[in-house]
């Protein structure tokens, strides 16, 4: 434990040095002749990095050590056994393109939970492919091949789509669904033991009640300790995860911020009352029409101590694509008026200052253009880097935690690269930023994949 708070706050101790030895002013960033626009947006950058830094630090200090909490839930699964009254069930939505992908996925996901002792089960959603690998009907998978002529009442399409039918198949198969849960996957979610043992312990803690469940996500599927600069660009997304996210879930039960829409656990019969019909506008980033929609009934969302191992994308263009949609879909949650202003509000103000974190380097510009200094400069770049510098510092840690077996020079390799990539993720989400607001994307990119090296690369042990 004294580990973990160590590392989450080293950004800060050495932001603190550079301030004690003099290289960071702070004192030289407000100052009193400054025009009003020069201040405006001073008070805007200042602003918004305070409170993605508070935000997100708070959530990692305050609930611990992934690490530890993961091997206790190992534990406690192992000691108790999994609840047959609870089932599981895996759904992997896919376009069925990338067939090698999907199966490695699933043959991940049947090892993990036989070995456990999961009473469980497989669905493959496609829309596109129907997969042809004979391992799917050898393990009673179900696979659910949605019509092309199939329509929502509303007109979702991609993926919403996809998961509206897969909700009404259940319902007209009869199938019980008081007994099940929904585990939202893409096609390359690796599962993981501690994916099944933050489950468990997620069911247990509910105890009957019908509460959706969101986790860690790693971007390692690939890489698995060797060096790729795109799963750097993304061990960011790992450190907001055990920050913001566990904060909204686990310190609120509810999606204050967004969701993801993998790794998102959703009781059966709770689907139905959610409904993922949310028309075309909601189809381009149907998880953040999830969030909000569970916000407006008042279902909780908690968080899971588990994670899965996903993969970054390959390339710049997959990065900026993934990212542009990410945020056409966000303003279409925020200024959609189906939802109530007070759930939306906080989620645009939150979207505001989380990018204007990721872009200070253009307000800077700006800055500079107003003739600002070299020094106020350096001071408020070294702020930017403080509260990016976290989140990547911890979650290059997390991707290289439990389950990928690394040397030192690789660990040095991670830590080093995920803190002096920085100027180059603002960069690339900068861009994504300006496609997403003025280029808006109305299709729904799916990133490409590969397949990882050997399968089963989650030891049961």
């Amino acid at each position: 434990m004294v580990r973990h708070y160590a590392i989450v706050l080293l950004p800060t101790l050495v932001f603190c040095a550079g301030v004690g030895l003099g290289w960071i002013s702070l004192t030289g960033v407000w100052r009193p002749q400054d025009g009003v626009v020069a201040h405006a947006l001073c008070l805007w950058v200042l602003a918004s990095l305070m409170t993605h830094y508070l935000v997100s630090v708070f959530g990692m200090l305050r609930f611990g050590s992934p690490l530890e909490q993961n091997s206790e839930n190992i534990a406690r699964l192992r000691l108790d056994g999994w609840n047959d009254d609870k089932r599981l069930v895996f759904c992997f939505v896919s376009q069925g393109v990338q067939e090698a992908v999907l199966r490695n996925s699933v043959e991940q996901a049947i090892y993990v939970a036989r070995d456990l002792g999961v009473r469980y089960g497989v669905e493959v959603v496609v829309d596109t492919k129907i997969p042809q690998d004979p391992y799917f009907a050898d393990n009673a998978c179900s696979i659910i091949v949605v019509p092309p002529s199939f329509e929502t009442p509303n007109g979702s399409r991609f993926k919403a789509r996809s998961l509206c039918y897969a909700a009404s198949r259940r319902s007209e198969n009869g199938e019980s669904l008081s007994d099940t849960w929904i585990l939202h996957c893409d096609e390359d979610t690796l599962i993981t033991k501690s994916t099944i043992a933050g489950i468990h312990e997620h069911l247990r803690r509910s105890d009957g009640d019908k509460v959706c469940g969101a986790g860690e996500i790693k971007y390692n599927a690939v890489t698995n300790g060797s060096v790729d600069i795109f799963s750097f660009m993304d061990c960011h997304r790992t450190g907001e995860d055990i920050g913001r996210f566990r904060l909204q879930f686990a310190g609120y039960g509810a999606a204050l911020f967004g969701a993801h829409g993998s790794f998102l656990l959703v009781p059966a019969e709770l689907e139905r009352q959610v409904d993922f019909d949310f028309g075309p506008s909601g189809s381009i980033a149907e998880d953040i029409y999830f969030a909000l929609r569970l916000r407006e009934l008042g279902i909780p969302c908690r968080w899971i101590e588990g994670y899965v191992r996903e993969q970054s994308p390959r390339d710049s263009g997959n990065f900026l694509r993934q990212r542009a949609r990410w945020i056409h879909g966000l303003l279409n949650g925020c200024l959609d008026n189906a939802f109530s202003w007070r759930r939306r509000a906080l989620l645009l103000l939150y979207l505001a200052m989380w990018r204007t974190t990721i872009v200070s380097a253009l307000l800077l510009t700006v800055l500079v253009v107003t003739n600002s200094d070299s020094a106020r400069i350096v001071s408020l770049f070294s702020m930017s880097a403080l509260v990016v510098g976290t989140n990547s510092w911890v979650g290059a840690l997390r991707n290289i935690e439990e389950d990928v077996s690394t040397n030192i020079r690789q660990r040095a390799t991670w830590l080093v690269l995920s803190l002096i990539l920085i100027p180059l993720v603002c960069l690339f989400e900068t861009i994504a930023v300006v496609l997403g607001v003025v280029c808006r994307p109305r299709g729904f990119f799916v990133v490409q994949k590969i397949l990882p090296k050997g399968c089963r690369q989650e030891s049961v042990a």
